[in-house]
C-alpha cells in the first residue's frame, strides 16, 4: 500500500498526485527540478497527462464511475502510483510530458495530426502498459474496451 508521503489525494483535482517525496526517490528530480514550485508543476502535468489519457480511452459517460473508482478503490491506488512514477522517470529521461504542449501538425508534411495519435503518444510505453495490464476486480480500462454504459452524474463527485 502506497502512503501519504509519496502520493496524495486531490479532492479538487479528484486525481492522485505524486508527492516531492516520491519524485525524490529518482536520481535526477532534484537537480531537475530544484525549486520546489516547479516540482510540483510537473508533478501535476504528469498526473494530467495519465488521468487524460484514461479519460480519453474511455466513453464519456463511464467517466464520473472510472473517476470514482480510481478515487476510492484502493486496488487502483498502487497502480496509479506505478503509472505515474513510470511516467515522471520517462520524463526525466526524455521529456515525454512536454509532449501535450506540441502542435498536433505533422512538420515534415503540413498535415494535422489525428488526437487518437497524440493521446497515444502522450504517455510513455511503461505507463501505458502498466494501465493496460491492471487487474484486480476492474480493470481500468475494461470500460472502454467493453463499451460499459453507465448513467451520468449516478457518481457524485461531491463524495469523494
Amino acid at each position: 500500500m502506497i502512503n501519504d508521503e509519496y502520493m496524495v489525494y486531490n479532492a479538487q483535482m479528484h486525481k492522485y498526485i505524486l508527492t516531492l517525496a516520491a519524485g525524490a526517490l529518482l536520481p535526477n528530480f532534484n537537480s531537475a527540478f530544484p525549486n520546489e514550485d516547479e516540482g510540483e508543476e510537473i508533478l501535476k502535468e504528469i498526473t494530467e497527462n495519465v488521468y487524460g489519457w484514461i479519460y480519453g480511452r474511455i466513453p464519456f459517460s463511464n467517466k464520473n464511475y472510472i473517476e470514482y473508482k480510481l478515487a476510492v478503490d484502493d486496488n487502483f491506488r498502487g497502480i496509479i502510483y506505478d503509472a505515474l512514477m513510470a511516467q515522471l522517470k520517462a520524463h526525466l529521461r526524455s521529456g515525454i510530458n512536454d509532449l501535450n504542449k506540441q502542435l498536433g501538425v505533422n512538420i515534415e508534411n503540413g498535415m494535422i495530426i489525428d488526437d487518437s495519435i497524440l493521446l497515444e503518444r502522450s504517455i510513455c510505453p511503461e505507463t501505458k502498459r502498466i494501465l493496460e495490464n491492471s487487474d484486480g476486480d476492474f480493470n481500468i480500462l475494461y470500460a472502454a474496451e467493453y463499451g460499459v454504459d453507465l448513467p451520468l452524474n449516478k457518481y457524485s463527485r461531491w463524495s469523494y
